[in-house]
């Protein structure tokens, strides 16, 4: 998600791309290119992949101490 060169000279060619939680495409941007883009995603689909995955109600609860 970043492009250009950073104050290190580490050069980012772009590449962003975005998914929804069903891992289905929602935006590629051309290498090398600028910009600003937000993306959605249906609510609906995100229930279903929780549903069809309940591993989240699993997850161990830890936290990171200041």
């Amino acid at each position: 998600n970043r492009v250009g060169i950073d104050g290190n000279g580490v050069r980012y060619a772009g590449d962003s791309m975005a998914f929804d939680p069903a891992g289905c495409n929602l935006l590629k941007q051309r290498s090398g290119t600028r910009f600003v883009k937000t993306v959605t995603f249906s609510r609906q689909t995100l229930m279903d992949v929780r549903r069809r995955l309940p591993f989240l109600p699993d997850a161990d609860r830890f936290r990171i101490a200041p």
